[in-house]
């Protein structure tokens, strides 16, 4: 959106689908916030979240044609109604329309009200207001998907070192800073953040490949969970970022191997065994994702 408009475009249409979650986070980041419904009070009336309605600008009652027109009236009427009974703050009073995509009808008057709306707002600096909480509420809800990330992602770390102290078999040294517990003299070797990728760029879905001095890292994002493990199938050394990810496994594609994303244990093999999948817990710096490394001196 904040490139669109830094574009030049005066009117960016934000579409979400249903009623839920997507609804909030839309009204919190446009000007105006339109609900758009079908003919037919009832059911439909009580499935509206009475957050929603709170925080609609304009209520449209769409396919006001043909067999649909005397129930959309009445759909009008219901919801008029319904919105008498709700408090609203705003400079603007929340609007009830009936439109046809079809027969075109009263689309016309749909945007006369937003330009009545924009020209409202920018008399009393409604816009500046607005705005300026929207990027209130949007930084504290990055604050807090961050925080619960890392913690998240501590606790990862945290259950892989008392692994690692507890079975004494695989440490997971290679350079990197696994969180292993040390048990040795209180000197420690010089480590620097080694930045991966932008958390702006990450997504459910995401998977990329890094190459660290000789070593070879797979960064990926699933079930909203950042997990960074060694970008080879410790099997046959087969790359991973090949493989399938479902339900916190990775399988890998050569002769499918599968391996806990959380702890990278061996969970199923079809030849011989072989060691566990090494996973490291991401570190967080900024707005970038990156891992601990050890200096070469």
């Amino acid at each position: 959106m904040l490139l669109c408009e830094a574009a030049g475009y005066d009117v960016i249409l934000v579409e979400t689908v249903g009623v839920g979650q997507s609804e909030y986070q839309v009204a919190g980041m446009v000007d105006f916030f339109m609900v758009l419904m079908l003919p037919g009070g009832g059911d439909e009336l009580q499935g509206i979240k009475k957050g929603i309605m709170e925080l609609a600008d304009a209520l449209v009652i769409n396919k006001a044609d043909g067999d649909s027109k005397k129930l959309a009236t009445m759909t009008e009427r219901q919801y008029t109604s319904a919105m008498h009974l709700l408090r609203h703050t705003s400079f603007w009073t929340p609007r009830v329309m009936t439109c046809s995509a079809l027969e075109g009808a009263n689309i016309e008057a749909v945007w006369d009200m937003l330009v009545s709306y924009y020209l409202q707002a920018l008399e009393c600096d409604a816009f500046t207001a607005k705005r300026a909480r929207q990027n209130r509420d949007w930084m504290h809800q990055l604050v807090d998907d961050m925080l619960r990330l890392k913690l998240s992602q501590n606790r990862v770390g945290e259950e892989n070192a008392a692994g690692a102290g507890a079975g004494g078999g695989e440490t997971g040294y290679d350079g990197l800073c696994s969180g292993a517990a040390y048990h040795g003299p209180a000197l420690r070797p010089a480590v620097r953040f080694q930045p991966l990728e932008k958390l702006i760029n990450l997504h459910d879905g995401y998977v990329r490949q890094f190459k660290i001095d000789d070593l070879q890292l797979l960064l990926l994002q699933t079930g909203g969970n950042l997990i960074l493990i060694e970008a080879n199938c410790p099997h046959r050394g087969h790359p991973l970022n090949l493989g399938t990810i479902d339900k916190g496994v990775i399988q890998c594609a050569l002769h499918r191997y599968r391996f806990s994303l959380v702890d990278g244990h061996l969970i199923h093999a079809t030849e011989e065994p072989c060691r566990d999948l090494r996973v490291y817990p991401p570190v967080f710096e900024g707005n970038e994702v990156g891992v601990m490394v050890e200096e070469v001196h």
